[in-house]
């Protein structure tokens, strides 16, 4: 569940210098976003993303952070598969953001072709935890305690299944709010073997809970509820990061 997303990074970013990040985190993480999104992801998709001016003019020495940050690409209905990276905030009380990858990839997990390639093992790489169980999941249980974190995002979306077909519902605040969704995140050190290189990377998931009544009528797909019931993720009022 909860397998699409749209956010629009420029805002992710605005949202962070609102909350108290720093000019330099702010700037490391503009940077990393070109980086991952518009030399790597675009790369292996470049219908998917599309940035305001030609990619292979988006050099970051000839920009500002200011028009970095305008160039950002926007994610509508991306699919967590695709790995889109975003913004996460990992300290409420002295705020402090990272960059992770939607996909929380397991320690045990050694290259990055691994990490791309390994849904059919879900303790790998899963986009969703179970709130309910993450404390005794060994693959979560860790995560849990030591690194939690919230993803803003401007909607979700989740599939109808009716006769064969299903139909998205685009799930976003009424009033145009973000939503805080609670995640954990991974610290993950993994080996390019194209290059040779140990690449430091964080990965994220989001944490899901039981649908409530709406969300039930919507996340009807026979094959979950059979499994787990109808779930959604744990969204939060913005008096909850904290705890």
């Amino acid at each position: 569940m909860c397998y699409d997303a749209e956010a629009k990074l420029t805002r992710q970013i605005k949202d962070a210098i609102h909350e108290g990040a720093s000019d330099d985190e702010v700037e490391h993480m503009v940077r990393k976003l070109w980086e991952l999104i518009i030399e790597k992801e675009l790369e292996r998709d470049p219908d998917r993303l599309r940035p305001k001016v030609d990619p292979d003019t988006l050099d970051p020495d000839k920009f500002s952070v200011d028009e970095m940050i305008a160039e950002l690409p926007e994610y509508h209905h991306v699919n967590g598969h695709t790995h889109p990276s975003f913004i996460m905030m990992t300290d409420f009380k002295k705020p402090r953001f990272a960059v992770a990858e939607w996909g929380f990839v397991h320690k045990s997990c050694e290259t990055i072709h691994e990490s791309y390639t390994s849904f059919d093992q879900p303790w790998m790489n899963s986009l969703n935890a179970q709130s309910e169980t993450i404390f005794d999941k060994p693959t979560f249980a860790e995560a849990a305690l030591r690194r939690r974190c919230v993803v803003t995002l401007d909607a979700f979306y989740e599939h109808y299944h009716q006769k064969g077909t299903t139909f998205p519902f685009r799930i976003s605040h009424v009033e145009g709010k973000p939503l805080y969704v609670a995640s954990i995140f991974n610290k993950n050190q993994l080996l390019d073997e194209s290059s040779g290189e140990l690449v430091r990377k964080n990965t994220v998931a989001f944490l899901t809970c039981k649908a409530n009544d709406i969300m039930s009528k919507i996340h009807n797909n026979p094959k979950v509820l059979a499994r787990t019931g109808p779930r959604m993720p744990v969204i939060l009022n913005y008096d909850q990061i904290e705890a």
